[in-house]
């Protein structure tokens, strides 16, 4: 194991930060006894300062957990971009930090926010309440930087809102001119609870992505409770996925949530990269909205602009069958029940007014 004592700061106020890199290759990475109930915060940061520079990058990883209690901030201030978080282990990641900071790569003053990214088993990004942000890319002047984070934990649900879950305790967010783009990968579901807010919106510029990802071949269980945004000050541009990939369902339950997207809310088979719904077909607006194994009821709050459902690729031709067109397998949809007045169009088309 690696157990650090004291604070690690590289940051300049003049300049771009440094860079922080720690490897526990064999072991655990701590920054706290867990048998001491009170443990002093130990911070990571590598802020950096002035137009053209950025904040250093932060590499924290090990082989069995990672441990900390502290803030881990890569924030650009007076022009500087954000820099890179990277928290990777096999094990489980647990960052407490009881006040602001959380895990944050942030741009004030015209920089880019950075990017984040943590992936382990069980996570506990814990300490913090409704107001601050447990991770936080965004950018108050230009584009909001990237969000990716992956839970393997295949029991407990990952959870935005929840001090002892598999989750986040507070906001991940990925706000600015420009929207970001936030990933977030589960093998056993997905909560927002409510007062909670995950968010990848822009405002005179585009809007962003925020994507929940699922296991393929399984259904995809969201509960959203609280607020899931990716658009824009236009409502024009923006998605909000979930992402069941090939031949998995999605399940969205929620009874005080709103999920709002300024292009659409994808689901069902996605592109990782976008976002966007793979061979689409594209829906009116509901609340309570069913295709086939593809479900959302959120309470009778709007989801999205539009809903674009996802399914399996067409079918190549074969030899056999070179001259004969094959038609796409649709992983036993039916019509959709619920909206009996429903045009299906193109996702690459509007309608005629």
């Amino acid at each position: 194991n690696i157990t650090v004592l004291d604070s690690i700061n590289t940051s300049s106020s003049t300049k771009s930060g440094g860079n922080i890199f720690v490897n526990a290759i064999g072991g655990a990475l701590l920054t706290q006894q867990q048998a001491i109930p009170l443990p002093p915060q130990i911070d990571f940061n590598s802020d950096g300062f002035g137009p053209g520079n950025k904040a250093g990058n932060i590499t924290l990883m090990s082989k069995s957990g990672l441990f900390l209690n502290g803030k881990i901030t890569a924030n650009g201030t007076g022009g500087a971009h954000g820099g890179v978080i990277v928290l990777r282990t096999s094990s489980n990641v647990d960052v407490c930090d009881c006040g602001p900071g959380g895990v944050t790569a942030t741009a004030l003053g015209g920089g880019n926010g950075g990017s984040v990214s943590i992936s382990g088993k069980s996570l506990a990004l814990n300490g913090l309440t409704p107001v601050f942000a447990s991770v936080d890319v965004s950018s108050d002047q230009a584009a909001a930087g990237a969000v990716y984070v992956s839970s393997s934990d295949s029991v407990n649900t990952m959870v935005v809102g929840c001090n002892t879950c598999n989750g986040f305790a507070g906001k991940v967010l990925a706000d600015g001119i420009t929207g970001g783009r936030i990933n977030l990968a589960t093998a056993s579901g997905f909560e927002l609870r409510p007062g909670f807010v995950v968010s990848a919106n822009g405002t005179t510029g585009a809007g962003g992505v925020a994507q929940i990802l699922g296991v393929p071949g399984q259904t995809l269980n969201a509960q959203i409770d609280g607020t899931l945004n990716a658009t824009n000050g236009a409502l024009s541009s923006g998605v909000v996925g979930f992402n069941s990939y090939m031949e998995g369902g999605v399940n969205i339950t929620g009874t005080t949530g709103s999920v709002s997207a300024g292009q659409t809310v994808a689901l069902g088979n996605l592109d990782p990269a976008t976002g966007l719904p793979i061979n689409p077909l594209v829906f009116p607006a509901s609340s309570n909205f069913q295709f086939g194994s593809i479900k959302a009821n959120v309470g009778g709050n709007l989801i999205g602009n539009m809903i674009s459902v996802g399914r399996l690729p067409p079918a190549l031709p074969t030899e056999s069958t070179a001259t004969t067109r094959i038609a796409p397998p649709v992983l036993s949809f039916v019509a959709p029940s619920l909206l009996p007045n429903t045009t299906i169009i193109p996702i690459d088309q509007t309608p005629e007014s």
